[in-house]
């Protein structure tokens, strides 16, 4: 939670330091400004101030509080100037948070400078890494709206319905195979026990979302106040099916591997044997497909409150429910600190599951429901907290953009999300093959080899984005920020 309140103290920062020092700035120096946000709010805690967590936070804060009493004339950033849809902006801030974290400890994993504390645990526990996956399947079911609202057009166009799937579920797919491929050919060293032999995450990705494109078919019908109800129910029932159920049959039946892989004594050489072979080979991957897919759905149930009680009424308003908020007929602004209050209350019953289930009892590899309740707990401060960034601004209609981004960092990586991760993991593979990172710590003196692991991070989290960008113009790119919108 400490590493939380850097990003938002340092995020609110930035806003604020360039509503000072940098109006009217180039695109380039808001980028590098962003950049080094960047390695301030998440690259130095992790590594060379891993272990003074709570000064720096301290240090942070109180340098918030100096600039909002030394500067209280400069007006907050009023984000209806730059993004015309808040709900789109909210979505795109929690994408951006969760993949730079994502990717930039994806390879501080494997410097010695990164705390062994915050890498992934082997079967319980909580680590800094384990939350990663978990966090990315509930941004993902944030745009899943988009879908929902495109099975609700009539009449219904089957084909392109078809194609939008297609078009989401295809490259999750094509990546993971091409992955594994990769892998088993290199041998590169891979944790078999975290997803399976074959299976990777872009298999889980890919499945969570034919599971969410089902379940916002069927519920395509009902009003958004209906369909958020529903998808905050399915989500209790899968996380209590998964626990009870799916766990609770893999466990009698001994269907996960406890530590490592047992090689495969049967003789018998029929199909279905290999399909069970190949099936209990990847069993990790399959029994967490439940509990990813009730992280899926609570991120677009969390879409859907949001945009029942403070996106702006495109038509119809009377059809928005009053539940958290005031409205009129004419024109409707919901409460931004009421709707934060709400998730911050979900947030606090998810840690109280986890609190009553015992810290030790999170499974990252089963996805089990302690491990749920903890994504849902540690990012329900990070959307109250962009909430009342994006959606507390005063009342009026919102202005032209007055430049394509505020962020442009934001737009990189939101925009081109799946390209950002794809050159994130395909970077990190290239580094740890051309480089022995194990081998820095033996470097001395030992302040050279801290500094060479750090500037090697940094020149990492700096490329990955700037590579994006500039690959962002290819056809795929152009596609997929469409998609990301």
């Amino acid at each position: 939670m400490g590493l939380l309140t850097i990003v938002c103290s340092v995020g609110f920062l930035r806003f604020r330091i360039e509503r000072l020092f940098f109006r009217n700035t180039p695109r380039s120096m808001l980028l590098t400004l962003d950049l080094l946000s960047t390695i301030v709010a998440i690259v130095l805690p992790c590594t060379l101030l891993s272990n003074y967590v709570l000064e720096t936070n301290i240090i942070l804060l109180s340098t918030v509080c100096l600039l909002q009493l030394k500067a209280p004339s400069v007006s907050p950033v009023d984000v209806t100037t730059v993004f015309p849809h808040t709900l789109s902006t909210w979505r795109r801030l929690n994408r951006t948070f969760v993949l730079i974290y994502t990717c930039v400890c994806i390879y501080a994993v494997d410097l010695p400078i990164f705390p062994r504390r915050f890498a992934k645990t082997e079967v319980t526990g909580v680590s800094l890494m384990d939350t990663g996956v978990g966090l990315i399947a509930v941004i993902v079911g944030l745009s899943n709206v988009a879908f929902l609202d495109a099975c609700r057009r009539r009449p219904l166009q089957y084909f392109a319905l078809l194609k939008v799937v297609a078009r989401a579920i295809l490259p999750c797919f094509a990546v993971g195979i091409l992955r594994t491929v990769v892998v088993k050919a290199l041998g590169y060293p891979e944790h078999v026990t975290e997803y399976g032999v074959h299976w990777n995450f872009f298999f889980t990705l890919a499945s969570i979302r034919i599971g969410g494109f089902v379940v916002a078919s069927a519920l395509s019908r009902m009003s958004d106040f209906d369909a958020m109800n529903a998808h905050f129910v399915l989500c209790v029932l899968l996380a209590c099916f998964q626990q009870w159920g799916v766990l609770g049959w893999a466990q009698r039946n001994h269907f996960v591997r406890s530590s490592s892989p047992t090689p495969n004594k049967s003789a018998d050489g029929s199909s279905a044997a290999g399909i069970a072979a190949l099936v209990r080979a990847n069993a990790e991957g399959l029994v967490s497909l439940p509990g990813y897919l009730c992280l899926f759905i609570y991120g677009t149930a969390i879409a859907l409150l949001l945009r029942l009680h403070l996106d702006l009424p495109v038509s119809q308003p009377v059809d928005k429910l009053k539940v958290l908020c005031v409205q009129g007929k004419e024109t409707w602004r919901g409460d931004p600190k009421k709707v934060a209050m709400a998730v911050l209350f979900i947030g606090a019953l998810a840690f109280l599951v986890v609190v009553a289930c015992g810290e030790s009892s999170v499974s990252r590899r089963l996805v089990n429901l302690p491990y749920i309740a903890l994504q849902i707990g540690l990012l329900s401060p990070l959307m109250a907290f962009f909430i009342c960034c994006v959606f507390d601004f005063p009342e009026r209609k919102p202005m032209t953009p007055m430049r394509k981004d505020m962020i442009p960092l934001i737009t990189i990586v939101s925009d081109n999300a799946m390209l950002y991760f794809l050159l994130s993991n395909l970077i990190t593979g290239i580094l740890n093959l051309l480089l022995d990172t194990l081998t820095l710590a033996e470097w001395q003196p030992a302040w050279f080899a801290t500094t060479c692991q750090f500037l090697l991070l940094t020149a990492y989290t700096v490329t990955c984005p700037l590579l994006t960008l500039a690959l962002s113009s290819l056809p795929f790119g152009r596609s997929e920020a469409k998609m990301n919108k």
